[in-house]
């Protein structure tokens, strides 16, 4: 699921939800889009594995605030993401500890994720089509199911 949402009050768009993923991850790419200044950066821990199952070190990691808001309510909370220098696709990785930390439920069929606020429920709906768009820069020549055709006998 890709979402987009508010990190350190700037809007994050290609926001991947992976429930697989251990580290919330922030690429390098994007932290200094957001004019973040890297002596901010505190030291990484362990490396991160799973990028096309190779090991990467992670430059530096830095918590940083995560505002989830729908038109009646707002909700706060300091992730720690782990900054990463690798051309991806998405600008970040909310994983498990993003998940846990908001409570959320995933509802992957309708591509919703809900977290519990002080006066309800959020719901966060994914973006098909940017994550249909990330899946494109990450495999220019891969064929779609929704892009199959048929063959003649």
């Amino acid at each position: 699921m890709v979402i987009e949402t508010n990190v350190a009050r700037w809007t994050v768009i290609k926001i991947l939800i992976d429930t697989g993923s251990f580290a919330d991850i922030l690429f390098a790419s994007s932290f200094d889009n957001m004019k973040l200044d890297r002596n901010l950066l505190q030291p990484a821990g362990n490396p991160l594995y799973g990028f096309g199952r190779k090991k990467v070190n992670a430059i530096r990691k830095i918590p940083l605030p995560v505002y989830v808001e729908d038109q009646q309510n707002c909700r706060t909370e300091y992730i720690t993401f782990d900054v990463v220098e690798i051309q991806y696709p998405y600008n970040a990785i909310f994983g498990r500890g993003v998940t846990n930390t908001f409570s959320a439920i995933l509802h992957p069929w309708y591509l919703c994720k809900k977290l519990p606020v002080a006066k309800g429920i959020i719901a966060i709906f994914g973006n098909q089509y940017s994550t249909r768009a990330a899946e494109g820069i990450a495999a220019p020549g891969q064929r779609n199911v929704d892009n199959l055709q048929s063959r003649s006998a």
